[in-house]
């Protein structure tokens, strides 16, 4: 399901109180009550520690950025449509994810601490864009990203600087599954403006994972 941008519809929030003209309070209320529903809908990670590569750091960054995917995840699950999560410019360091899930890659087990961040059904991760956004693990073993079944999932506008060593092995972008099966099927999954650089192995995706019909 393809949704307007952020942008947009605070767009025409605003216009409320522009096209009800005279009745300047009641357009104030309903244009702040609009803008609220709008960002309910696209959840922002907050208190995000840009540029700084500490471990605590990367820890708030973690544990924001996985908060507001949970949350749009919620969401999609009770409106069924795509909802967004909006990074901000900058490098934003991450650590291994603290869940305590499992997932699977074509019978081989995949740890959420593996990587760090999980990504889930009906989530639009977006950045600012290419050298704008940039994601950084804290350490060159860590997948990214997972993408978890990879159904209606896109991500946009983002960079992954992997850091890696001659010893790093970690991912961009690694697609898992949250069952032990390959029958799982990837379906309307879209990434744009990605550049993946300094990884030890795949950039992008797992070429193990296969989609049917």
């Amino acid at each position: 399901m393809t949704v307007d941008t952020k942008a947009n519809l605070l767009t025409r929030a605003n216009q409320v109180r522009t096209e009800t003209g005279g009745f300047a309070n009641t357009a104030s209320r309903l244009g702040g009550l609009f803008r609220d529903i709008i960002d309910s809908l696209f959840p922002q990670p907050s208190g995000l520690m840009l540029n700084d590569s500490s471990t605590g750091a990367a820890s708030v960054n973690t544990v924001a950025i996985q908060a507001a995917i949970d949350a749009a995840h919620a969401a999609y699950l009770a409106k069924s449509g795509v909802v967004e999560v909006l990074l901000p410019e900058g490098e934003i360091w991450v650590k291994a994810s603290v869940l305590a899930e499992t997932y699977w890659n074509y019978g081989v087990q995949v740890l959420a601490s593996d990587g760090c961040l999980s990504m889930r059904d009906g989530v639009l991760l977006r950045g600012q864009g290419i050298g704008k956004t940039i994601l950084r693990p804290v350490s060159p073993t860590l997948d990214v990203i997972h993408l978890v079944d990879g159904t209606n999932l896109t991500l946009d506008g983002i960079e992954i600087n992997g850091g890696w060593t001659a010893s790093g092995a970690g991912h961009g972008i690694l697609q898992v599954t949250s069952a032990n099966t390959p029958l799982t099927a990837v379906d309307n999954l879209a990434i744009r403006n990605y550049y993946g650089h300094d990884l030890g192995s795949y950039a992008l995706l797992n070429p193990k994972v296969r989609a049917v019909a």
